[in-house]
């Protein structure tokens, strides 16, 4: 009758602490795979962001650019027809 009780108990005893350690684990397996999950999503996320900010900032360098080139070139234009303009008129008169 004794070894019946000391088999029911150790089953219990076993199966209470089985129970208890497997809980801990899953619990630390579940830690560990959310932080690397958020790591890997942080570090993707901020590629993205370095990427269309570099992206941006070059299209409005080249917008200015060429702004400026334009602007340069016209008001050349417009002063060298001048120049001519008013020589010939002299050389006319």
């Amino acid at each position: 009758m004794d070894t019946i009780i000391y088999m029911i108990i150790d089953t219990i005893t076993y199966t209470i602490i089985y129970t208890i350690i497997d809980t801990i684990i899953d619990t630390i397996i579940d830690t560990i795979k959310d932080t690397i999950k958020d790591t890997i999503t942080n570090t993707i996320t901020y590629k993205i962001k370095d990427t269309i900010t570099d992206t941006i900032t070059n299209t409005t360098t080249g917008t200015i650019t060429d702004t400026i080139t334009d602007t340069i070139t016209d008001t050349k234009t417009d002063t060298i027809t001048d120049t001519i303009k008013d020589t010939i008129t002299a050389t006319v008169i």
